[in-house]
């Protein structure tokens, strides 16, 4: 403690000029807004997590709810720019490994699969079978795209395919020229993100094929 508190200036004007560097990146990619709420919420994302390496090398990483989708969601633009794919890919490990073990028998993923540290069934009582089906989609394409590699997607290509089709069923059972456009949480508006991104994965997967 006393050599942290001996070096404590050089050690902050090196955090300094880190977060300079960071916050000078994020002007340039996008608005002050984004820029002003990176580092925070880079720093809150590592503060609430933990990584946990699996027996066959697998990484996982999860909150206090296990697998949440929504919050996974909301975390992958931050993960992006400081681009931690390896993160990206632990936070969606512990839920294909959920699923495709046969665990969960529905067309589409959990909203989540319990609370630290057991997975044992979903927390939240209402599905979100939309909104969990398309963001997964969404977020496998953000990992491919950065990768230009589509070696992720294909180990969990069944179960994407799957969750797209459910929502293919649930465009067609609302199809309705009533229906509004709502906000990007509304269930046709994540039917149509969710389909245009798996359109999207099968125009990656020929073209990295």
């Amino acid at each position: 403690m006393m050599a942290v508190g001996n070096k404590y200036q050089k050690l902050r004007e090196e955090c300094d000029k880190l977060d300079k560097l960071w916050n000078n990146k994020a002007f340039q990619v996008s608005d002050k807004t984004f820029a002003e709420q990176i580092l925070p919420s880079y720093r809150n994302f590592i503060s609430s997590h933990r990584f946990v390496l699996s027996s066959d090398h697998k990484s996982f990483c999860f909150g206090d709810t296990l697998g949440n989708v929504r919050e996974i969601y909301k975390n992958f633009p931050v993960l992006l720019f400081f681009n931690r794919v390896d993160w990206m890919k632990s936070l969606l490990n512990p839920i294909f490994e959920y699923c495709e073990d046969e665990r969960w028998k529905r067309k589409y993923p959990p909203y989540d699969i319990g609370l630290y540290p057991v997975a044992s069934k979903q927390v939240k009582t209402d599905n979100c079978a939309e909104e969990a089906a398309a963001n997964m989609l969404m977020m496998m394409l953000a990992i491919v795209e950065a990768e230009q590699n589509f070696s992720y997607a294909e180990l969990h290509w069944e179960h994407l395919c799957l969750w797209a089709n459910y929502l293919k069923e649930r465009m067609a059972e609302n199809a309705s020229p009533s229906i509004e456009l709502l906000d990007g949480n509304d269930e046709h508006v994540k039917c149509v993100l969710g389909l245009m991104a798996y359109r999207k994965l099968i125009q990656l997967k020929d073209a990295y094929e």
